[in-house]
């Protein structure tokens, strides 16, 4: 975004006298900001702009030095978040075309955000049982031969062997979802990187 910041500084100039006089107004040069909408100086010097000013008998003058400056911002859209781009969109800072565009990603971001949290949610499911199991296989370790022991050791057997299929089923799940978000993310980068556009706001 390419913003333009406009100073005018305004000279009052009054002849006091009954003759025309000529003023030569040295006005401070400023780096980076040019002249717009000011009659072309006569000079320009690396400290000052001059201007040659005409001036009738007892009249007085109004003189403006108009300067500007770009300003440049950058935004990457995809470290926005959904509210920033939402922005772009609710202001109407787009074309409809590209404001089509613009609701894709924020689309797609949001399916980003929820496969993010899907996966963190199973993750978490994952270690809760993998520390379970844990658990019982110090259980385990720690039992002896008596009858009583041993058929709490097979119960402990049974019980592993059914989370290790909920281990497995949970891995699987993890996986199908990084897959599909990392073909999101691709898919959101694209986009992205495709986009081109340029519109005056006023």
């Amino acid at each position: 975004a390419y913003y333009k910041k406009v100073d005018i500084k305004t000279y009052t100039i009054t002849n006091k006298t009954n003759k025309t006089k000529t003023l030569i107004l040295e006005h401070p040069f400023r780096k980076g900001w040019d002249l717009v909408d000011t009659p072309k100086p006569i000079e320009e010097t690396r400290i000052w702009y001059r201007f040659q000013i005409d001036l009738k008998p007892e009249s007085t003058v109004i003189f403006p030095v108009s300067e500007a400056h770009i300003v440049y911002e950058a935004f990457g859209l995809n470290d926005l978040s959904l509210d920033d781009i939402s922005v772009f969109v609710e202001k109407n800072y787009i074309s409809q075309e590209i404001k089509k565009s613009f609701e894709n990603i924020v689309k797609i971001k949001s399916e980003i955000v929820s496969l993010r949290k899907s996966i963190q949610e199973k993750e978490n499911q994952y270690e809760l049982l993998f520390n379970d199991q844990e658990r019982i296989r110090k259980n385990l370790r720690s039992l002896k031969a008596s009858p009583a022991e041993r058929k709490l050791a097979e119960d402990y057997v049974s019980k592993l062997s059914v989370q290790e299929k909920e281990l497995e089923g949970i891995q699987s799940k993890i996986i199908k979802l990084k897959e599909k978000k990392n073909k999101l993310q691709t898919e959101l980068s694209s986009m992205v990187g495709s986009l081109e556009f340029e519109k005056e706001i006023f």
